[in-house]
């Protein structure tokens, strides 16, 4: 399957109970801080207050660096990419050596701003950069990584990771240590678990991991883990969808897809729990084409229906979707699972069923075949499916789940040779026979069917259907 491509947001966050309420509106901290770094990008571009001619009267720039700056700076944004297709490489090595070697904080922000705003217009100009190394090889990978080392604010972090993270994806032959360097800092900032040096590193890592050796070598530094983990922690939206947009890149390597489906268990049930709470397309999207990716790696295929994936996709399936490859991810998803389904044992498939809470009308339920091939297996771990039917009927709020609890008691006590002994036993009867006055006329209706086939002795002459 080819790589299709989601359009980011990079929305960020500053702290993860940070917001602003707004009359009714509730700003979420990954707005908050897109904003003020937004607000700093335009401060910064608007009023630099930076003494250039000092700096040229004092040798640290040249008199035609001077009139490059004066050229461009007060320019609109189209002007400026006029003027950089025109001179790419004099204000490449400009950019650069103000931002790099003037050692003056305002200078290097006001560098990074507009070289970074270069390559977010424009990721192929990353090539004229990289191009200078072959007069200064310290420019402009070694130069842009010494940044991150001076312990930047957060706006130069954000700036310098964007830009730092265009090259390496651009540059054809990276020195090895300087990717290390950068997926080891990464994944410390992964670690720290504040929403403001997370989101610059996912950020980092949606731009990073479109490449196939990088994938590798995150995958080599526990990165899976650490995102399913992240996928766990995320409180917004905003970020949900970048930490699935890291996996769903991880998910495009055949390998890498075998282990996530493998790994501890917990990512696939994460992002079907992902699927079933989080409403929005955008990110409904991007983990339907995910789990496509994962189909037939390992057991993704059993993880998927434990966790419950068929009746999302049924229902997926009968909304209008505008995203063609959105509804062939859905068909790809049920065509294949269908026949593990099929495979499967159909009492294995109803004791998850039973075990989910979940409880729908499909046909194992009413079939006779299967309870009087399975009614023995009820017997397994002291009645414990019996119980579970017992408890839907106590806390589901699911009429049509305890509607079919009902039922399956019902018939439970009517091919167990001990049926009825049992169902007196585990509470079920008492249970049932409170839901007679249920609300639900449906639920009304199988639980006074069910109290009669703990009752009489001989079903089969008694019609009440």
């Amino acid at each position: 399957m080819a790589e299709r491509e989601f359009s980011p947001l990079l929305h960020k966050g500053k702290g993860a109970d940070m917001s602003l309420s707004l009359g009714d509106v509730e700003v979420p901290p990954e707005v908050l801080l897109q904003q003020e770094l937004r607000a700093k990008h335009d401060q910064i571009l608007a009023h630099p207050n930076i003494p250039w001619e000092s700096f040229q009267g004092g040798g640290l720039i040249s008199e035609e660096d001077l009139t490059l700056l004066r050229k461009y700076e007060t320019q609109s944004a189209e002007v400026k990419r006029l003027l950089f297709e025109e001179s790419g490489e004099a204000y490449a090595r400009l950019f650069l050596k103000i931002g790099t070697t003037l050692a003056n904080r305002e200078t290097t922000q006001y560098a990074l701003t507009l070289i970074d705003d270069i390559l977010q217009v424009d990721e192929t100009k990353a090539d004229v950069f990289l191009r200078l190394a072959r007069v200064n090889p310290d420019w402009p990978i070694t130069a842009i990584r010494r940044i991150l080392l001076s312990n930047p604010d957060t706006y130069v972090t954000h700036r310098v990771t964007r830009i730092l993270s265009v090259f390496l994806l651009k540059n054809e032959k990276n020195p090895e240590n300087y990717v290390q360097f950068v997926f080891r800092w990464l994944n410390e900032q992964l670690k720290k678990q504040t929403l403001d040096d997370v989101t610059i590193a996912v950020n980092a890592l949606m731009v990073l991991l479109r490449r196939g050796d990088f994938r590798q070598i995150f995958f080599e530094a526990d990165g899976i883990n650490q995102l399913a983990f992240l996928l766990k922690m995320q409180k917004s939206t905003q970020g949900i969808y970048h930490t699935v947009y890291c996996l769903w890149l991880l998910s495009y390597t055949s390998f890498i897809a075998g282990r996530m489906a493998e790994g501890n268990g917990i990512l696939i049930p994460r992002l079907v729990d992902v699927l079933r709470h989080v409403p929005k397309e955008k990110i409904q999207r991007v983990v339907l084409a995910l789990l496509r990716n994962l189909l037939d790696k390992g057991t993704s295929n059993v993880q998927m229906i434990d966790a419950g994936i068929m009746k999302l996709l049924e229902q997926f399936a009968a909304r209008k979707w505008a995203d063609d490859d959105l509804v062939s991810d859905i068909e790809a998803l049920r065509d294949s699972l269908a026949k593990n389904v099929v495979e499967m044992s159909s009492f294995d498939v109803y004791k998850k069923e039973i075990a989910s809470g979940q409880l729908d009308w499909s046909p194992v339920h009413r079939s006779e075949k299967f309870w009087r091939e399975n009614i023995n297996k009820f017997d397994d771990n002291q009645y414990e499916l019996v119980k579970q039917l017992v408890a839907v009927l106590g806390t589901s709020h699911d009429p049509k789940a305890i509607s079919v609890a009902c039922y399956d008691i019902g018939e439970f006590a009517r091919f167990h040779p001990r049926g009825k002994a049992v169902a007196q036993a585990t509470q079920a009867k008492r249970a049932v026979m409170e839901l007679m006055t249920h609300p639900d006329p449906a639920v009304q209706k199988e639980a006074l069917l069910a109290v009669q086939k703990m009752m009489v002795t001989n079903w089969e002459y008694l019609s009440t259907r």
